[in-house]
């Protein structure tokens, strides 16, 4: 069964198509293209993204966002520590990301604003 489950992630992820995901208090919704060639190996790369409030028109002026990459499996994480920069009002720019070996990557997506934190997570197969 995880096989299958393995090989239908990498069949939605060979071609690009949007994706959404709310976060898991869903205060927030994050919308990003998955590259079209698949997820590279060994090469970093940007992901650009869209974030959105789920209780208002805009997201909180003092909200920040980490990001953390890593291997559930092999218990590691990304070789690079990536960085968030905003792009525009909704829009942000994860840079610095590297998958530098080929599995099932986890990228996890903290986003603080005041004492209210929340998270999406994201899943990557990269062949």
């Amino acid at each position: 069964m995880k096989n299958v489950l393995l090989a239908l992630l990498a069949v939605c992820f060979a071609s690009a198509h949007a994706v959404e995901l709310d976060s898991a208090a869903k205060r927030y919704r994050v919308s990003f293209d998955t590259p079209s060639h698949g997820w590279p190996l060994n090469e970093p790369f940007s992901l650009p993204l869209q974030l959105s409030s789920r209780n208002g028109p805009g997201l909180p002026n003092d909200l920040s966002i980490d990001v953390d990459a890593s291997m559930p499996a092999h218990r590691h994480g990304a070789a690079l520590v990536p960085l968030v920069r905003r792009t525009g009002p909704q829009q942000f720019r994860v840079d610095g990301l590297l998958f530098h070996m080929s599995g099932a990557w986890r990228i996890k997506l903290t986003l603080t604003s005041g004492s209210l934190v929340d998270e999406v997570v994201l899943h990557a197969h990269v062949d």
